[in-house]
Parts: C-alpha cells; sequence; structure tokens
C-alpha cells in the first residue's frame, strides 16, 4: 500500500517525466529523419544534392561561407583532400519542404586520378550525418 507521501509525490514525478520528454523530444533533429542527399559522378564531375524530404522548412547554419566539400579514397590506398579556402562570414541556407540544394564539383579540378578503383565521398560541413558515398572505377 502506497502511503500518503509517496501518493503526493506521483504528480511530481509524472511532471518531472513529462517535461524530460518534452525536452528529450524536441533536442531530436529533423536534419536525421528528414534531410537527405543523393551522390551523382558522370566522369569526373559530380553533383551532391540535398533534399528536404521534412514538411517544415530547415535553416542550416555555417560558421564560414564553406557548406559543402568531399574527399577521394584510392580504395586500399591514399586519401585525397583538400584544404578550404572559405570566407569568414557565417552563412546559411534555407530549404522549404521537397526543395533541393545542389553542390556541382569537378574531382579533376583538385587531382588527376591514376587507374583504379576509388571512394568518393561527399558532406555538408558541420552536419555529419548529410553526407553520402559512391565507389567508382577510372579507367586508363
Amino acid at each position: 500500500m502506497y502511503t500518503k507521501p509517496r501518493i503526493r509525490a506521483l504528480p511530481i514525478i509524472l511532471f518531472v517525466l513529462t517535461i524530460t520528454l518534452i525536452a528529450l523530444g524536441c533536442s531530436t533533429s529533423t536534419l536525421k529523419e528528414g534531410l537527405h542527399t543523393t551522390l551523382e559522378l558522370k566522369g569526373q564531375a559530380g553533383k551532391f544534392t540535398l533534399i528536404n524530404a521534412t514538411s517544415e522548412t530547415q535553416i542550416l547554419g555555417f560558421s564560414s561561407g564553406c557548406q559543402f566539400n568531399y574527399t577521394v579514397q584510392e580504395i586500399g590506398g591514399e586519401l585525397y583532400e583538400w584544404p578550404l579556402i572559405c570566407t569568414q562570414a557565417t552563412t546559411s541556407f534555407t530549404l522549404a519542404p521537397l526543395e533541393k540544394k545542389e553542390f556541382k564539383f569537378s574531382i579533376k579540378d583538385r587531382v588527376n586520378l591514376k587507374p583504379g578503383t576509388y571512394k568518393l565521398k561527399a558532406y555538408v560541413i558541420g552536419y555529419d550525418d548529410l553526407n553520402n558515398e559512391i565507389v567508382f572505377e577510372v579507367e586508363e
């Protein structure tokens, strides 16, 4: 049988539990659940696309002018990554529901790849879950 002090504490416990669940629900990012990426490569021309698949407008903020980057790694070999030259101004962009943002790039602008198998990884800077990668071949 419950004692009176325990019964009085029950509403307080339920209140704290409710507040905790609400706080946890608010901190869950829709970035992981509703923003998706695609990555295409034709020859050495790439296109990395960020898609807002949520029903809400998403705003992504950045601590510099750089918003996207990519790396190329030879399978079983060297990783090619390049330093970014970015403006020091903070930037952001907004994606309405179902809107896309495309980042186009060319691998050959950064490195001349020898024949082999490579992994290309493209990502949104500062958002670890917003990345995509593909494996591709370079022939003679």
